[in-house]
């Protein structure tokens, strides 16, 4: 598994598919880093919030190192990760990001 490439592929799935689990329970998306200026090195981070009830956040750590790993925060305090190598594929990982969300709503 080209883990970088995995990384990216995953942010895809989640920038595309995560809103069907928040915006049903009235969480809007409030920051996404792709929507930063790119020329700026922080921006590259994996970040996704979003505001209802409380505030979600999902995000790597880095850019470079790590990126197999996706955690999950609410209100600032880090719930859980999910890591995209421990899973047979990224659907099934998505799935499990999915269930976790979902629990903490």
């Amino acid at each position: 598994m080209d883990i970088l490439k995995e990384g990216k592929n995953f942010q895809v799935l989640i920038r595309e598919n995560i809103s069907e689990v928040l915006k049903p329970n009235s969480y809007k998306l409030i920051f996404d880093n792709s929507r930063e200026n790119q020329q700026i090195s922080k921006n590259w981070v994996f970040k996704l919030v979003y505001k209802g009830e409380k505030t979600i956040e999902i995000y790597n750590d880095d850019w470079r190192d790590y990126t197999e790993y996706f955690n999950v925060s609410v209100d600032g305090k880090e719930m859980f990760y999910v890591k995209i190598n421990e899973y047979e594929n990224l659907t099934k990982a998505f799935k499990e990001l999915k269930l976790k969300i979902q629990k903490i709503l």
